[in-house]
């Protein structure tokens, strides 16, 4: 009985061993397996004594056969025998009374031995053998006795209690019980169970039966109670209550059911495989086990004592169930840890990792096993070993420089270092990072230290970049970059830093500054000569233009015919030089940000309508015909002249790549945040890759050859114009075509909250 409280709580072996109720253990045979002090001390044995006795040995003759039957009846129905009271002989050959209930004890469903607990009832005997001969000496048991005595009426009235038990027990005078109904100091939660009782003692006269009882400070306290049903000597039934208190052992076994239910929540709860192994065979297991090796919680339980050798690798079968072997014999050269490789139900192998303890399991010695499966830990062992064996082969075949730094000391370094310093391997290992440092290059030395403050203070992974210069070990000045990344090398933080000699980069770089600084020179004067000759040419071609304007339009008639052909020439040569004189101007203005916009509120219906009655002309030479879908107003703050200019360009450029006899569809869509102009022909259309030129400067689509039937003329500066004059209005152009002779539509977007 001590060996299976200790499973669970050294605490209750103090209980037991401490109990005033005699605690003791016997096999189907009758022989006693373990006894309490109590018993000791009041039988007048020694322990030795009794573990060698029959608990029929203590029995009067003419009881024997009664308790060697209930002993049989407990053993065959597996059921606790309802509580018997048997009279004992002591060593001395006195007679004591004890009261004695008999459980079966089970594991693994198997019957193993017999636990009777009972208590000296001899006193209570006594009582009623003397209440037959004198009340008053029964009072006087009862008022000296350490138990709660009390007599209910046929109502379960209390008509007596021994008063100095209750008051010292539960605090109550005797004056606030008497002619009160028993159950009134019951706890609620137990009137049921109570009743029940009551029931069965109205049958069979007596009982016994746990309640709990308040005390006057309003704790519970826990009774046993023992109730047999008599009559007095006018004939009226009685009911004998007679109560002990037993809270300390109702507090052991509500421990003793909390520390086992703690230790199956810490078990199943366990990352680890957790096994009681008793003679070879599995008295325990958690759910961590059936789910490492695939096998359900039934298979494992019927499992014979030889078959748990089946989940463990052949190759590590016999080392193991040596040492379990040794384990269960006591030998001390056992191995408690150790990795082995199992075997799964799918057969698939897995390595785990055993600790093992021995331990008193059921009054026997048994192992407990706890493994955990380690099976990634070991592939990433193994992956790290074939990573740094890949990283040495890969940094040794590098251009680049690599080298780990720890603890202010240089732990790895491959060959091309050498070759960047112009030392060897060894000279190199050899150096401190302090030595390493006086190679940097004066000026760069103070900025580099704090570089590398700045990579110790890095997170793990991140990356740092340098540019330094060395002096090598010829005198020759280096400029180096190195990528240095905090990692970790053989379980501490390291630096691992790659360097790459850019000598050869940098002067490149420096050419390369050197000859941008030229060109945008020659950017600089190439816009300052654009716009020079611009303005100068812009006088005198006004003054061309004008000329050729007023003599078509006044002298015409006095001109011959042939004269007016080269006039026209002329006027047409004039047009287009001013117009690119503009533009050029334009994209001036444009590229020194003083490109000015006047915004007020314009009606863009009247605004296309205009620009379309200037285009019509132009449209009627080439035959197109310009269709209008229009409605009667919208209103935008804009820039007048210059949107007039983006339309005008937009609208010409239809007219200009649309076939003779074709169609131009201008029409406005107004939706709630912005308003559409779209701009339709029925054109040569546009390749993709021609549109992605269309808005470039200078971005003219060149098709001279390609016999279209359209107007090749043009600087490429008017859709490049247009474009960035929309943008200052806050809005975007946007171009659609199928492809070539698929026609084109220009979308003008301009949004109402810019």
């Amino acid at each position: 009985m001590l060996s299976i409280i200790k499973e669970n709580s050294n605490s209750l072996e103090e209980i037991f061993e401490n109990s005033f109720d005699y605690i003791y253990l016997h096999d189907k045979k009758g022989n006693i397996i373990d006894v309490n002090n109590i018993i000791v001390e009041n039988l007048g044995y020694s322990k030795q004594e009794l573990l060698n006795m029959k608990v029929t040995d203590f029995l009067v003759e003419e009881v024997k056969s009664d308790i060697i039957n209930d002993i049989k009846k407990t053993i065959e129905t597996g059921i606790a025998d309802e509580p018997s009271t048997y009279k004992m002989r002591k060593k001395d050959g006195s007679f004591i009374f004890i009261e004695v209930s008999a459980i079966p004890l089970k594991k693994d469903d198997k019957f193993y031995a017999v636990l009777g607990i009972g208590h000296d009832i001899t006193a209570y005997i006594k009582v009623e053998q003397k209440l037959k001969e004198s009340e008053e000496y029964y009072r006087l048991i009862t008022e000296n006795a350490n138990d709660l005595i009390r007599v209910l009426n046929e109502r379960f009235e209390i008509e007596f209690v021994n008063e100095t038990a209750h008051f010292k027990i539960l605090g109550y005078p005797k004056e606030e019980l008497i002619g009160k109904p028993a159950i009134f100091l019951n706890h609620p939660e137990d009137y049921t169970t109570i009743r029940r009782f009551l029931r069965k003692i109205f049958k069979s006269g007596e009982g016994t039966h746990e309640s709990r009882v308040r005390h006057s400070n309003g704790q519970w306290i826990w009774f046993e109670i023992k109730v047999k049903m008599f009559e007095n000597e006018k004939g009226k039934t009685k009911y004998l209550f007679v109560s002990r208190e037993i809270t300390e052992r109702k507090k052991a076994e509500q421990e003793l059911r909390e520390s086992e239910e703690k230790f199956r929540v810490i078990t199943e709860q366990s990352f680890m495989s957790i096994m009681v192994i008793q003679d070879g065979i599995l008295k325990y297991f958690n759910e961590r086990l059936p789910k490492r090796l695939g096998y359900s919680r039934e298979e494992i339980n019927n499992w014979a004592p030889n078959e748990f050798a089946k989940v463990i690798h052949p190759d590590y079968r016999d080392f193991v169930l040596e040492q379990a072997r040794k384990k269960q014999e006591g030998k001390e050269d056992v191995i408690n840890n150790y990795i082995y490789r199992s075997v799964r139900k799918d057969g698939s192998h897995g390595w785990v990792e055993n600790f093992s303890k021995t331990i008193n399991y059921g009054g026997r010695s048994a192992d407990l096993v706890m493994s955990i499966d380690i099976s990634e830990k070991l592939d990433a062992e193994q992956k790290l070993k074939e990573s740094e064996e890949k990283f040495r082969n890969i940094a040794e075949q590098s251009f680049m420089g690599v080298i780990i730094i720890q603890d202010g000391q240089v732990k790895y370094m491959n060959k091309a270092l050498s070759k960047i310093s112009g030392y060897s391997i060894e000279e190199l290992t050899n150096l401190s990072q302090k030595d390493m440092l006086k190679m940097i290059h004066p000026e760069d030395l103070d900025l580099l230290l704090k570089r590398l403050q700045s990579n110790i203070d890095n997170t793990m992974g991140e990356f740092s970049n340098n540019f330094f210069r060395i002096i090598n070990r010829t005198g020759e000045v280096r400029w180096l970059e190195d990528y240095t990344r905090k990692i970790i090398y053989e379980e501490k933080p390291a630096n691992l830093i790659s360097i790459v000699d850019i000598t050869d980069k940098k002067k490149a770089e420096q050419l390369i500054i050197e000859e941008n600084k030229r060109l945008q020179e020659l950017h600089e004067l190439r816009k300052d000569i654009i716009t020079r000759v611009s303005h100068e040419l812009k006088t005198p071609m006004t003054s061309i233009y004008g000329a050729t304007q007023i003599l078509i339009k006044l002298y015409m008639d006095d001109i011959g015919k042939e004269a007016q052909k080269y006039i026209e020439i002329g006027h047409r040569g004039s047009l287009r030089m001013k117009q690119l004189i503009d533009n050029l101007l334009d994209v001036s203005r444009l590229d020194a940000k003083r490109f000015e916009l006047l915004f007020q509120k314009e009606n863009l219906i009247e605004l296309i309508i205009d620009c379309v009655n200037d285009m019509k002309y132009l449209a009627s030479n080439r035959q197109l015909k310009l269709k209008l879908d229009l409605p009667n107003e919208s209103h935008l703050n804009i820039d007048r002249l210059r949107f007039r200019q983006v339309l005008t360009n937009i609208i010409s450029n239809a007219i200009k790549n649309t076939q003779k006899n074709g169609e131009i569809f201008i029409n406005l869509v107004e939706e709630t945040e912005y308003v559409d102009i779209h701009i339709k022909d029925t054109g040569v259309g546009f390749t993709k890759k021609e549109i992605v030129k269309l808005f470039e400067k200078f971005g003219k689509i060149e098709r001279y050859g390609m016999d279209l039937g359209v107007d090749i003329e043009g600087s490429g500066l008017g859709l490049f114009i247009s474009k960035e004059i929309v943008e200052l209005h806050g809005g975007k152009i946007l171009v659609e075509s199928e492809g070539r002779n698929k026609g084109s539509i220009f979308t003008i977007r301009l949004f109402k909250n810019k």
